[in-house]
């Protein structure tokens, strides 16, 4: 009987812990493929500045996801090109549109724009991509870090 219960925990543990296994892998659904993403240019219009990216992102889950994208622009604050640091991304040619449909197992590039407030300096920190933030509707954040150079 000692056996049998002691064999019923093994189980229910292993059970648990593929569980929680299966929870954090599907955390990191959606990858930002930096060899197929770039930043491409800024214009100012007015009083807004528009910062304008390629982004490839890869849903890796077995279910569709929506996602937001944020752009971290600390460094041009600080630089004296836009007032605000993070800044939501929109979809260039849909400017209404700042949610992504990622099919699952599917890739989607899409042709982004962040805008901000001007503060007055013409002078772009770097030609990097801004670290990014991908919130998924279920409210999960995948930060990317620019200067990683893997996907």
């Amino acid at each position: 009987m000692k056996r049998l219960k002691r064999t019923i925990c093994v189980l229910l543990l292993l059970c648990i812990a593929a569980s929680v296994a299966a929870c954090a892998s599907d955390k990191c659904c959606v990858v930002l493929r930096k060899e197929d993403s770039w930043f491409s240019d800024f214009e100012v219009v007015g009083d807004r500045v528009q910062f304008k990216c390629l982004l490839c992102l890869k849903n890796t889950a077995d279910r569709a996801q929506t996602v937001s994208v944020y752009g971290n622009f600390d460094e041009d604050v600080r630089g004296g090109l836009v007032k605000e640091s993070r800044l939501l991304a929109h979809d260039t040619s849909e400017p209404m549109r700042t949610a992504f449909y990622i099919s699952a197992g599917a890739e989607i590039s899409v042709e982004v724009t962040f805008t901000g407030t001007f503060a007055g300096t013409m002078e772009k920190q770097d030609r990097l991509l801004p670290e990014l933030e991908i919130v998924l509707s279920d409210g999960d954040v995948i930060t990317t870090d620019p200067s990683d150079s893997g996907t």
